[in-house]
Order: C-alpha cells, then sequence, then structure tokens
C-alpha cells in the first residue's frame, strides 16, 4: 500500500493523491524529503497500515502532502497522529464534495468511461497550462484511460461523498500550507480561501494561472518554501 522512495534526504514526505489519478502523477515533483507514496485503494486498517510503513523504515516524523481527494486521508491521518506531524500541505483541496454532484458523475461514467475520463482530464488545466498538459498526455493519460477500472472509480466517488475536512480536528497542526490553483475548476479557489479562513494557523498561497494541478507549475518548489 505504500511505496518508500529513499531521496538521501533528512526528512521524510507522505504523498496521497486524487480521484482518477494515482503517484504517477507526482513523478517530475522535487522536494527536499523522502517520499512515502500511497498505492492503492484506502483500507480499512489505512492509518495502522501506514504506521506500520512509517515503523518499518524507522520513521517517528512525517510531512503530508494531500492534493485534491488525498487531501482527505492526509488531514485524517493528521488529527489522529498530530505529535507525527511536521507539517501539512494541502493541494487543490475542498472542506466537502457533494453528492448530488458525485452521482452525477457516476451516471457519466455508467455510460461513457473513457469520454467522461477524458474531459476530465483536460479540464485539470487551465488554458495556459498546454505543456503541463502535454507532458501528461505523454507520461500518464493513456495508462490511465486503460487502468483506471469502473469499479475503482465508483469506489473513489463513494469515499469521495463521505469525506470531509474539520478543521477542529487540526488545531494541533501548527504549520498547514493550503496551495490552490486559481484557474481550477474542478475544486474552484474560493473553496481554498474558505478553507484557510477556518485553519487560522494555515498559509495560503496561490498560482494565478494553474488549474487543479498546480504541483506541475515550474515555480511550485521555490513558492512552497519562499516564506
Amino acid at each position: 500500500m505504500f511505496k518508500f522512495v529513499n531521496r538521501e534526504q533528512e526528512q521524510h514526505l507522505v504523498l496521497f493523491d486524487g480521484w482518477a489519478f494515482d503517484h504517477r502523477i507526482f513523478s517530475t515533483l522535487d522536494l527536499p524529503y523522502n517520499y512515502i507514496f500511497f498505492c492503492g485503494e484506502p483500507a480499512a486498517d489505512f492509518e495502522n497500515r501506514l504506521k506500520q510503513a512509517l515503523a518499518e523504515n524507522r520513521i517517528d516524523k512525517i510531512s503530508l502532502l494531500g492534493w485534491s481527494q488525498g487531501a482527505f486521508a492526509a488531514c485524517d491521518f493528521a488529527a489522529g497522529n498530530p505529535d507525527m506531524i511536521e507539517e501539512i500541505v494541502l493541494v487543490s483541496a475542498r472542506k466537502k464534495y457533494e453528492k448530488e454532484g458525485l452521482d452525477d458523475i457516476k451516471n457519466y461514467l455508467v455510460r461513457n468511461r473513457t469520454a467522461y475520463l477524458y474531459k476530465f482530464y483536460k479540464d485539470c488545466f487551465s488554458q495556459r497550462e498546454k505543456k503541463s498538459y502535454q507532458w501528461f498526455k505523454e507520461s500518464c493519460l493513456r495508462r490511465y484511460l486503460e487502468e483506471m477500472s469502473l469499479g475503482q472509480l465508483i469506489n473513489g466517488l463513494d469515499r469521495l461523498g463521505e469525506a470531509e475536512i474539520t478543521p477542529h480536528f487540526l488545531k494541533k497542526i501548527k504549520h498547514i500550507k493550503i496551495i490552490h490553483g486559481k484557474a481550477d475548476s474542478i475544486a474552484p479557489f474560493d473553496e481554498a480561501v474558505k478553507l484557510s479562513n477556518s485553519l487560522p494557523q494555515s498559509q495560503l498561497i496561490t498560482f494565478a494561472e494553474a488549474g487543479h494541478l498546480p504541483f506541475l507549475q515550474k515555480n511550485f518548489k521555490r513558492r512552497l518554501y519562499e516564506c
């Protein structure tokens, strides 16, 4: 369920990807951490299995990067284990997704899975992210269209409908960064503003031209650590 990548760094980052994606979407990310990628679908013993993976690698402190749907998993783990957390980075996050909209997506998927996914992936990029979208098309799109099964996608939407970020549960986390693209059509920018306002300890970092994948921006690393 977890893949450890030793990048000869002192600190460790657990990365949680979003719906209809997997850890391969982070392949261009270059941050000063060893990486722990979440692989597969969440299970009932998700928290214990992450702790086991950390123990096996003798890791007692981590930072978390949760992107899109992965933000919920990151927040859930942090809320239950605040003493283990150095920092949370929430990318393209919403406090909650409405069930009605998710049900509409399920219907689209049942009618034509490939057509909906193709449109969804394209919508994740803004009009000004042509280079990023071209990289995605060449590196990930075909494999995702082939590998993301209808059952896996619908199960992911079911989990998404039950997920919610509850700011009260994160009050013990001192360092939270919220990263969002102003051109995000999947999770509109005002969602990030609301989330940031509900977490007084958080720092909101915006990317004016980015869509739903701001971590593909060339200046992502610099912006993340400039403050």
